[in-house]
């Protein structure tokens, strides 16, 4: 009697589905092979897989953990029995809304993006965290979709593909004027000024009016101008009859005082009858 030993013979694997590919919703199939030469003739082996039908986006590693046949044996070395595969994140498109230009109102905005619903697959859904998209004050701004919810889906690559511009334009204000009345000259500058009507400003803003030419001090007409504001969330109005006030410094009527105007007996000189002005003002 004599006993004996068959070994199994070791395999080669070749595997398949192992090439990198993008999100589709659908499972991977990442199969192994014995190779040809690693069978003796005639017989068949099939191979079973642990981990090739991942369907996320991401990184694995599929092994070989069995053979069909017992007169085989997998590679003893690990790396022999695995196969590294990728699924990379699908890329969206977005859409915006919340970008249309307003008129400054003290509110913030409210600029949003979502993801185009042809770029998702299926039932999926996947939310955009977005920076920069509620501005409050008058400006032109850039909101930046930063973050997706969805890991099996990736932000477009180009940088203006993740951006929105928006816009907040300044609120245009009616202006009150006042030292304006018709006044008459007596030496001391105008005090022409202009104030933004309440009713025009949002919440607690404050605004100051800047003016031109409103401090004349001699007789005649005058336009004073107003030529900015200190808010930058305001803007003056566009038609002139607000943006400007006129007035008048009359002249200030004056009193004669006469001397040498007294009756008197001819004496062969000539009068001296003259006249002095009263009332000027000092200066």
């Amino acid at each position: 009697e004599c006993s004996y030993t068959i070994t199994p013979k070791p395999v080669t694997l070749s595997w398949s589905g192992n090439e990198e590919r993008v999100y589709n919703g659908e499972p991977s199939k990442v199969e192994a092979f014995v190779s040809q030469e690693s069978l003796v003739e005639g017989d068949t082996c099939e191979v079973t897989v642990e981990n090739g039908a991942a369907v996320d986006a991401g990184t694995y590693t599929a092994k070989a953990v069995e053979l069909s046949s017992t007169n085989y044996v997998l590679p003893e070395a690990e790396e022999e029995q695995t196969c590294s595969y990728t699924i990379t994140p699908k890329a969206i498109a977005l859409v915006w809304t919340g970008n249309e230009e307003r008129v400054y109102n003290g509110q913030p905005s409210d600029v949003i993006a979502a993801v185009n619903q042809e770029s998702l697959v299926g039932e999926d859904t996947c939310e955009v965290t977005v920076e920069n998209g509620t501005a409050v004050d008058a400006g032109t701004y850039t909101a930046k979709a930063v973050k997706l919810s969805n890991s099996n889906y990736a932000l477009p690559e180009a940088e203006e593909e993740q951006t929105c511009s928006y816009t907040i334009a300044p609120k245009t204000v009616e202006l009150v004027w006042s030292g304006n009345k018709d006044r008459v000259y007596n030496g001391q500058p105008s005090n022409v000024t202009a104030a933004v009507a309440a009713e025009s400003l949002i919440g607690d803003d404050l605004c100051e009016v800047t003016v031109e030419s409103g401090n004349a001090v001699n007789a005649g007409n005058y336009t004073a101008k107003a030529a900015e504001l200190s808010n930058t969330n305001y803007a003056l109005p566009s038609e002139k009859e607000n943006l400007t006030c006129s007035y008048t410094i009359l002249p200030k009527t004056i009193a004669l005082v006469w001397t040498g105007n007294e009756e008197r007996v001819y004496n062969g000189q000539p009068s001296n009858v003259t006249a002095a002005v009263e009332g000027l003002v000092e200066g």
